[in-house]
């Protein structure tokens, strides 16, 4: 994916910087971290102006292996250390399981009670999230948890939008500046589709087959229940892809257990337009 970044106001992105630097400046700082761009550049700002920097980021079966292994990669670039944090929400919490319409909710609850503990266990002052002013836009029951469980949003505050945050990243020099967004499995299922440990699995699964065989970047295969997926590659991708490597990602699909597989022709979005309730999904 190539990214171009539009014009940046030098000025106002370094009164907003000053702005972060006081929140941090001296403080003992966890950061809730992915590997992605924003948290990638929360790290990079706590390392800069905290006293003492802990990456942690929660591994389980919601996390692809992919995403751990690029956190991990991340982190030695950044020279932070990175504490894994192993845990089954489904086990955990039967509204996840249920996936209403705030399952980020409970998701995000279930990990900022872990990272309090870890808080609190080590004696750090601030728990932070890369959480940034675009991503505001959105349906984000995960942000409301945060608020709620006393997790600081510096980039929030600050009103850092994405693009300032990838201006931040790629500034430092820093390889993930231009990362397309991710977002745990369970942002696969479409709501009310009950979200099981098979199916997890089987959606990580297919997304890494897909992406070996066609090198595809953007991808999201969508649990939509019964069976059945819906594929949806990004815009810039779609327009490339070949026809007939559809069969072949049908055939492929088939053999892990889907029945009805569909190409959707607008490509990948972060939400799929509410045609009714089942039809929905969070933060991706």
């Amino acid at each position: 994916m190539i990214l171009s970044l539009g014009i940046i106001n030098h000025n106002n992105i370094q009164h907003k910087l000053e702005f972060i630097e006081n929140k941090l400046v001296g403080k003992k700082i966890i950061v809730a971290f992915s590997g992605g761009v924003d948290s990638t550049c929360m790290a990079y700002l706590s390392k800069k102006y905290g006293e003492k920097v802990l990456l942690v980021m929660q591994t389980g079966i919601s996390v692809s292996i992919e995403e751990q292994d690029e956190a991990q990669s991340i982190a030695e670039e950044l020279k932070l250390p990175l504490k894994f944090i192993e845990y089954n929400e489904i086990e955990l919490s039967l509204n996840y399981q249920n996936n209403d319409e705030n399952r980020c909710y409970y998701c995000k609850t279930i990990l900022y009670n872990k990272l309090n503990e870890v808080k609190e266990k080590y004696k750090f002052d601030l728990i932070v999230t890369g959480t940034n002013k675009s991503d505001l836009s959105g349906h984000r029951p995960g942000h409301r948890s945060s608020i709620e469980n006393n997790i600081n949003n510096p980039l929030v505050d600050a009103e850092i939008t994405k693009e300032e945050v990838r201006w931040i990243v790629k500034d430092a020099g820093i390889k993930n500046w231009n990362k397309p967004a991710t977002a745990c499995l369970a942002s696969r299922f479409v709501t009310g589709v009950k979200i099981t440990e098979e199916q997890l699995a089987r959606v990580d699964k297919a997304e890494r087959i897909i992406k070996r065989d066609h090198k595809i970047k953007i991808l999201r295969v969508r649990e939509l229940g019964f069976n059945t997926a819906r594929i949806e590659i990004g815009i810039d991708e779609l327009d490339t892809f070949e026809p007939t490597a559809y069969f072949g990602i049908t055939q492929a699909l088939y053999k892990i257990g889907y029945k009805l597989i569909f190409l959707d022709q607008m490509g990948y979005r972060p939400i799929i337009p509410k045609i009714n309730r089942n039809y929905k999904v969070q933060s991706d």
